[in-house]
This record gives C-alpha cells, sequence and structure tokens, in this order.
C-alpha cells in the first residue's frame, strides 16, 4: 500500500466518532485513534501502549475519572462525558487476531437511564399510595355513609323538632303532636345506633 493511502485510511480512522484501538496477540498496540488517545492520556497521563496497561488503569482509574460500573466499565470524565469500554477479539483476513478496544461516550443513556429510574420510584411511590387508598377504601366508603345518615337524621331531628313546636302553638290534637314525637324518637334511635 502506498503512504497517501495510508495516510487516507489512518485520518478516517482518526474520524471515527467513537474512541477505538487495536491490540495485536502480544498485547501491543497496532492502530488507535485521536478519540482513544485523548481518553488514555486522561486515564494513564500518557498513551496506552498495551492492553494489560489498560487493564491495570480500567481497573486503577485516577481520582480526575469517575468509574461508575466495572461490568461493563463505565467511566464519568473530567469534562463530565460518559465513556463505556468495551473488548472484543477480531480476526482479519490472514487469520490474525488482534483484540478491539472501543470507548462509546454513554452520557445520554446514562442520562436517559438516570431519569427513567427517577420516573420509576415515583411510580412506584405513586402506586403504594393508590395501595393504601385501596386497601382503606371500604372504611372510606363506610364512613362516608355513616356521616350521610348522621347528616339526614339531623336533618329529619330538626324537621320533627319544627313540626312539634308548630304543632304546640296550633293547639293541634295530642295525635298529632305524639306522631311528631315518634319521628323524633326514631330519629335519635338512628342516632345512637350510628354512633
Amino acid at each position: 500500500m502506498n503512504t497517501s493511502r495510508l495516510n487516507i485510511i489512518k485520518e478516517s480512522f482518526d474520524n471515527i466518532p467513537i474512541a477505538v484501538c487495536f491490540f495485536d496477540s502480544r498485547g501491543i498496540v497496532r492502530l488507535i485513534n485521536r478519540q482513544m488517545l485523548q481518553l488514555t492520556a486522561q486515564l494513564l497521563g500518557s498513551h496506552v501502549q498495551s492492553l494489560s496497561e489498560l487493564h491495570y488503569i480500567l481497573h486503577n482509574p485516577p481520582p480526575s475519572v469517575e468509574q461508575l460500573s466495572d461490568a461493563p466499565f463505565i467511566y464519568r470524565f473530567p469534562d463530565g462525558k460518559i465513556h463505556r469500554f468495551s473488548e472484543e477479539a477480531v480476526t482479519d483476513s490472514e487469520g490474525s487476531v488482534f483484540t478491539q478496544v472501543i470507548a462509546s461516550e454513554v452520557s445520554e443513556l446514562i442520562d436517559m437511564q438516570n431519569e427513567l429510574c427517577a420516573d420509576n420510584l415515583r411510580l412506584s411511590e405513586a402506586n403504594h399510595r393508590a395501595r393504601l387508598l385501596y386497601e382503606n377504601m371500604a372504611e372510606i366508603v363506610r364512613e362516608e355513609e355513616i356521616l350521610a345518615m348522621k347528616m339526614r337524621i339531623h336533618d329529619d331531628i330538626g324537621h320533627s323538632i319544627l313540626s312539634a313546636r308548630q304543632a304546640l302553638q296550633k293547639n293541634e290534637s295530642l295525635e298529632a303532636i305524639r306522631a311528631n314525637a315518634a319521628v323524633w324518637e326514631k330519629s335519635i334511635e338512628l342516632l345512637n345506633h350510628a354512633n
């Protein structure tokens, strides 16, 4: 391959939007793009030279890089971006085996996952409150029915008192007064029963 074609391939590889590098069967870097160079420089303070060096620093990141997960390897870098490192064996057309390491930016996915967890927590709390309300529904309905009955009895007692008063003022018969008193007594009995 001529030099200009190799430069075009390297330039294209450098412009891939994810960080990627390839290590040979001995664990030596064979191809690495700019994004991976930048990430490994933040992890190591220099550029990664071997797969074992990368493994070590992924297990022991510097204080400036926060490890969010170790399976898969997910890190928050000082710029706030979150990257997920993955490793895979690949074979070329000649049968040589290489180890490909990719660091994908997953900041938006992590943010969406955090929002989803917060939403799930809110839904769980709302579900718990709804379950408590459902469990207490019979008691709430019973109390509302008792309150409605007490209000109706109270109205009946008030009506009976007014009727008795009018009967006494109009000098109605003793039968009419007794009829009003019976309604009054029945209402008081129902009120006592409700209590």
